[in-house]
């Protein structure tokens, strides 16, 4: 049986899975991940409609997200063409969400990149001056 892991992202953090859970596929994989969500949002739908699942093979590579806002019973009784600009919204907001968090971690290795830049220079400098013995 296939090993998964699921990660609980909200706007704040993401909460990884240590211990992964046997399944006996995706689609199994994906109702367990719709039952959690559904258990963690139980009244306080309005509140949680922005987070997700994402779940993962056994090498912890990305598989599908499972949206809160996908879960959320309390929309049923809404018009379908409302309950999907919902969904739509809050799968754009993820969307949002990702890429500002790779743009700040790319800054964050250009920052490191450029201290490392510096840190070469001055060793350059240093080792400059550093007067060559002949032997």
């Amino acid at each position: 049986m296939p090993l998964f892991y699921f990660v609980l992202k909200t706007p704040r953090q993401n909460i990884p899975d240590r211990e992964g859970q046997e399944l006996d596929g995706e689609n199994a994989a994906r109702e367990h991940a719709r039952a959690v969500a559904q258990q963690l949002m139980k009244n306080r739908e309005a509140d949680t409609r922005g987070w997700r699942i994402q779940v993962c093979d056994e090498y912890l590579q990305p598989l599908f997200d499972v949206f809160f806002v996908e879960a959320d019973e309390t929309l049923a009784g809404i018009p379908p063409h409302v309950q999907a600009s919902i969904e739509n919204v809050a799968c754009m907001a993820a969307a949002l969400r990702d890429a500002f968090a790779a743009t700040q971690a790319t800054a964050a290795t250009q920052a490191t990149l450029g201290q490392i830049r510096e840190t070469l220079v001055k060793a350059d400098k240093i080792l400059a001056s550093i007067p060559r013995v002949r032997l």
